[in-house]
């Protein structure tokens, strides 16, 4: 249960990050996490510019293990396809997930990010922070700093 007091960083821990980057068309995927240690998941995806005729579409997948046995899509993961004609570029996105939406009672621990980037290269960023974390509070090792 979160509390007032708690700091961001004892209970939302940056499991996976891209740092901003254009990237060219195609599909790209971010490495498994494990969310055993997490009641939570929470994906906020910075867009930046986007190239002529581009879009980008993003959705999270759910393995058994850190090399994606088993993979299928979470349904209900996907964001609205983000487009340069649509006025898209610049834009925040947010995909939330409670672990209890993975097919646990078959192994699936594992989340992984994939961006599809089509039409022209584009500019983005994400970080997938583990959210309510089941023995808090959280590691800070993936922070160069924390200024409370």
């Amino acid at each position: 249960m979160s509390d007032y007091t708690e700091r961001f960083t004892e209970v939302n821990y940056p499991l996976l990050i891209e740092y901003p980057d254009s990237l060219a068309i195609g599909t790209h995927l971010s490495a498994y996490v494990n969310m055993e240690e997490y009641h939570r998941g929470f994906l906020f995806f910075m867009c930046g510019d986007m190239g002529a005729g581009g879009d980008i579409d993003i959705a999270l997948y759910q393995a058994t293990d850190n090399v994606g046995t088993g993979r299928k899509a979470i349904t209900g993961k996907a964001a609205t396809e983000l487009s340069q004609a649509g006025g898209h570029g610049n834009d925040l996105v947010g995909i939330e997930l409670r672990t209890e939406e993975l097919d646990v009672s078959n192994d699936f621990n594992w989340v992984q990010v994939e961006v599809y980037v089509g039409g022209l290269a584009s500019e983005y960023a994400y970080t997938f922070f583990g959210c309510v974390p089941r023995f808090a509070p959280t590691v800070v090792t993936n922070w160069h700093e924390i200024v409370g």
